[in-house]
């Protein structure tokens, strides 16, 4: 039996597929596709945006409190590069957290490991960030995060 990696949860599962969303080519186990179903169910009216908290790594972070506005994860020889607002309305937006945090998670195909540690590379995990809920509509705009 082969075991695959989540690229959602990490985690090695049998049952893992391949799986295109938003244009992006994952593999996904059955636990976070059935996930991703129910939250798709529940998210008609919100978009979800990612706001950087800091560097994972710590020290002073310039882009703390910004939302992602774009992000390119094969930029700088798999290093990544991005750019980020301060206005959400200029925001990537996500339709589900798990669409979200796949995105967060992408590893790069120009340098799928680090050099360091034999890792895979994922170049926008050097943030933490939080999923922020936001929505269109004035009467429901709302944020609150779930921190990554």
């Amino acid at each position: 039996m082969t075991y695959t990696e989540c690229n959602c949860c990490g985690k090695y599962a049998a049952s893992v597929r391949h799986v295109v969303a938003m244009g992006i080519e994952t593999y996904a186990c059955a636990a976070c596709r059935h996930a991703e179903e129910e939250e798709e169910d529940d998210m008609t009216e919100d978009h979800v945006l990612l706001r950087v908290i800091g560097f994972a790594a710590g020290g002073d972070c310039p882009i703390a409190g910004q939302w992602l506005a774009s992000f390119d994860h094969e930029a700088e020889d798999g290093l990544g590069a991005g750019v980020f607002t301060d206005d959400p309305d200029k925001a990537m937006r996500f339709d589900t957290i798990s669409a979200a945090l796949e995105f967060w998670k992408r590893q790069s195909k120009v340098k799928p490991r680090r050099d360091t540690d034999g890792k895979a590379n994922r170049p926008l995990t050097a943030t933490t960030c939080t999923f922020d809920y936001f929505s269109c509509d004035p009467q429901r705009e709302e944020a609150h995060g779930n921190a990554v």
